[in-house]
């Protein structure tokens, strides 16, 4: 499987990213990650997948010829490595991706990490959709949405919800507490990330 993401910096998509694809390499699938731009190697090693392929595009300009030669270096990529799947990781990931893989004949996925992307209300990008096989969403919510207020095909869409090990955290039982509830959420606080829900 060749994961495409826009770039490997500290974030949830991309540690998810990385931890998916180590996960699966431990089992003995051959899993790689290709950056469309910046890898940051300390975020690499704190998310503990040093043993996952990274390979860069080193395409971070977004004008189109730049997306025209990011395009090609992605074909390149599918040569040399040959993946039965390619799975794009959020929007710009996701559609290139798609676009490389019907040239390539690869089935490809797209995996939309946020619940709103402005670009969905293109006619032009929602119709980029025919392009995957499937769409991984993370909640019932965004599915919803994209099958109901953006036209997404029914049943493209599946949902894997993020996870949490509480082995990794520790998290034991306890009585309800009396008093209210505190909850502290270590995220990026912006509109896209739905904190308002």
């Amino acid at each position: 499987v060749l994961h495409v993401i826009g770039q490997v910096v500290p974030g949830g998509s991309e540690k998810m990213t990385l931890r998916v694809a180590d996960e699966f390499r431990i089992r003995g699938d051959d899993h790689r990650v290709l950056s469309i731009g910046e890898i940051d190697r300390g975020f690499v090693d704190s998310v503990d997948a040093a043993g996952v392929p990274i390979d860069q595009l080193g395409a971070e300009d977004r004008g189109p010829l730049a997306t025209l030669r990011a395009l090609r270096m992605l074909s390149d990529q599918v040569d040399r490595f040959g993946p039965d799947l390619i799975q794009g990781h959020a929007w710009r990931s996701s559609v290139a991706a798609g676009l490389v893989g019907r040239m390539k004949r690869v089935p490809a996925l797209a995996t939309l990490h946020r619940i709103y992307y402005e670009r969905l209300e293109r006619i032009s990008d929602r119709a980029l959709q025919h392009l995957w096989q499937s769409v991984i969403v993370d909640s019932g919510a965004v599915k919803d949405l994209l099958e109901e207020r953006l036209g997404f095909s029914g049943g493209r869409v599946r949902v894997i919800p993020n996870f949490v090990s509480e082995s990794l955290f520790g998290i034991e039982a306890e009585a309800p507490a009396q008093s209210p509830v505190r909850i502290l959420m270590a995220a990026h606080v912006t509109e896209g990330k739905g904190q308002r829900f």
